[in-house]
């Protein structure tokens, strides 16, 4: 789940305290600072102005003075950022924040990530109709598309059907959805009769290849539905073709049992 900004705050706090631990003095008679790890201070660093960009805007002071306080990782320097962050951690519990501090907006992936994994229980829920009315049912994989497809309108509003991909080994195929500004691909499978682990690993595999050649795809999201369970381990699966690099690729195959 996403922090909250208040909890985004708290935990840079406890990982300046950390950095602050790490405080080295001078060797003898040497006339300099004493300074903190440069590794775990830079990266620290990132963190928190980060969250003040977030937070309170790009133009605020709190993030300009943190700017010019984080110049180098001297100890005072490290002292100095860290009590501008508690302020703002202060701020941020006691609500003096207002209308500035406002929750993060989930990510595409967090969105993404919920349709899959809650995807099975929306199809129960749309088939328990007041009279016994006529509903979806979802029975082969157009209807998962039809019923992703909706569920995805409530985020994204560039929803594309079906783009061709490039050529891959001679031959080109469509993708089920694309969006394009969050440079996505969802590529939708419905377990079968027939399908096991293994070849549905080698279908995916070759989905896969094929998506890195697109040029609107850096992240792929394979979701396979499988509420009959044809498909055996499949956390195994998803762990197997699951990856970051040179693609980002989740595998999702729901439900688990």
């Amino acid at each position: 789940m996403p922090q909250t900004f208040e909890e985004e705050y708290e935990s840079c706090v406890k990982e300046g305290e950390e950095v602050l631990n790490t405080r080295r003095s001078p060797g003898p008679g040497v006339i300099s600072d004493s300074w903190v790890n440069s590794e775990k201070f830079y990266e620290w660093k990132s963190r928190c102005l980060s969250l003040l960009s977030r937070s309170l805007g790009s133009d605020s002071d709190l993030l300009a003075e943190f700017k010019h306080a984080s110049n180098e990782n001297f100890t005072g320097n490290a002292k100095k950022c860290l009590g501008l962050i508690r302020g703002a951690y202060r701020d941020a519990q006691e609500g003096h924040m207002g209308a500035i501090l406002k929750e993060p907006t989930p990510s595409p992936e967090h969105f993404l990530t919920n349709i899959c994994m809650k995807f099975h229980g929306i199809v129960r829920q749309l088939r328990s109709r007041h009279g016994d009315r006529s509903t979806l049912d979802v029975q082969d994989e157009y209807d998962v598309q039809d019923l992703l497809h909706a569920l995805l309108r409530l985020q994204f509003d560039d929803v594309r059907e079906e783009e061709w991909t490039p050529s891959y080994a001679g031959k080109s195929a469509r993708v089920d959805f694309l969006l394009k500004v969050e440079n996505t691909i969802i590529e939708v499978k419905m377990g079968r009769k027939g399908m096991t682990a293994g070849s549905l690993g080698d279908e995916l595999i070759v989905d896969i290849e094929r998506y890195q050649v697109h040029p609107n795809c850096k992240n792929l999201i394979c979701f396979v539905y499988d509420p009959q369970g044809y498909i055996k381990n499949p956390s195994g699966v998803e762990s197997d073709l699951s990856r970051t690099e040179p693609l980002s690729v989740r595998v999702f195959i729901c439900p688990k049992s």
